[in-house]
């Protein structure tokens, strides 16, 4: 039987004596062993966030989906496209201002997600804002 390894208490391998024999087919069999203890490399782990340098298309596509949520409040001021709503258990968010039409159609469906206190759908962009909103 081959001599095994020990271990000294620092966890270092402490090696054979110099002049030990060792059987025949001992290097097979101890390669065998080694590979056999050896971890299997993983899969590489897909990166939790795209590169945005690499994929620019990436940062339009980060929307974020809420649903059954339900409008409480609408605010807004006497400047064009800043209109507001109070999700419930959400907060306020900022309707979109990308044109004064989108701005008009959002506020125009908050409203009446507030006035029949229906359910609503919307999705919320990387900037904080509305951007698409269904009043069910």
């Amino acid at each position: 039987m081959p001599k095994q390894k020990t271990y000294a208490t620092s966890r270092v391998a402490v090696e054979e004596p110099p002049g030990a024999k060792k059987p025949k087919g001992y290097a097979a069999t101890e390669a065998a062993s080694a590979a056999a203890t050896r971890p299997k490399p993983e899969a590489t782990a897909r990166p939790a966030q795209p590169d945005f340098a690499v994929l620019p298309e990436a940062v339009e596509a980060a929307g974020v989906w809420q649903s059954n949520k339900r409008v409480n409040a609408l605010w807004g001021t006497n400047e064009s496209r800043n209109s507001w709503v109070l999700i419930a258990g959400v907060g306020w968010k900022k309707l979109s201002a990308s044109t004064d039409s989108s701005a008009l159609a959002l506020t125009t469906l908050a409203a009446h997600g507030k006035l029949t206190q229906t359910r609503v759908d919307y999705r919320e962009e990387a900037d904080g804002c509305i951007h698409e909103l269904y009043v069910w």
